[in-house]
């Protein structure tokens, strides 16, 4: 979940303590979905463990690194890494701002979800077709930032968003699949990715967003499509960061 972990590199933790901190909800009800299933809410966490691969290094190899970073210099890490929000919206037309900058923003991804049927948010991805194909409940989405929008032309089909799902991922091209097919992308698995990258997969090739240009989500339906009720939609922003570890501290650069 977090890309400092699934970068390629160890993590120093003498000179950069890691904190993992995990919340754990109320109600089993909150993750678990045991409608109609024979699942259950029911259950008992105990003798909680944290295990872990370390690597100990040569005292002559860890003597250098620290003469290293005593010297001024830094220990850079490159990951790349998300930042998640949610608006609640009352219409399949809507717009919402997105304050957050990034220097290198790789893509971003849109969910929506709602409370209708006792889905959940964290596994259900709301689309007004419901599965079987209307061709009336299509929608119309797409990305700015200032004045650069994120397709040039926007989504206009769950077709369309499917393939764009695809190139965001890196497999548009590839003999890869998803573990995603038409029916649930048109109802409980729909996913809007967009690329904002110069080079597809490349490290630092995100677009700039500091310069003070809003970055803007846009969706419309381009027929009848409605909702019943509130909906939430989800932006995952997806960027890279470097990690600088300092004799003095660590600093994040995003």
């Amino acid at each position: 979940m977090s890309g400092l972990l699934s970068q390629e590199k160890y993590l120093p933790i003498r000179y950069a303590p890691l904190q993992i901190e995990l919340e754990l909800v109320s109600n089993g009800a909150e993750v678990v979905n045991a409608s109609g299933q024979n699942l259950s809410t029911s259950f008992l966490l105990q003798n909680v463990q944290l295990k872990a691969d370390l690597v100990t290094l040569d005292n002559s190899l860890d003597n250098e690194y620290s003469q290293h970073l005593l010297s001024g210099r830094t220990l850079p890490i490159h990951f790349s890494t998300f930042t998640c929000a949610s608006q609640v919206i009352t219409s399949l037309n809507s717009t919402v701002n997105v304050s957050r900058a990034l220097t290198r923003l790789k893509g971003v991804f849109v969910t929506m979800s709602t409370d209708s049927g006792g889905a959940l948010e964290v596994d259900n991805f709301f689309h007004p077709m419901a599965g079987n194909y209307d061709s009336t409940k299509e929608l119309e989405f797409e990305m700015q930032i200032g004045s650069k929008k994120f397709p040039e032309y926007p989504i206009r089909s769950a077709a369309e968003a499917f393939y764009q799902l695809r190139k965001a991922l890196g497999v548009h091209d590839v003999n890869a699949q998803m573990d995603i097919s038409a029916t649930e992308f048109r109802s409980s698995k729909y996913v809007i990715a967009i690329d904002t990258e110069k080079m597809l997969g490349s490290s630092f090739s995100g677009y700039n967003s500091k310069s003070g240009d809003l970055l803007t989500l846009k969706q419309k339906p381009t027929g009848n499509a409605t909702l019943a009720g509130n909906c939430k939609l989800h932006y995952c922003l997806h960027y890279d960061s470097i990690m600088n570890i300092k004799d003095a501290g660590v600093e994040v650069l995003e």
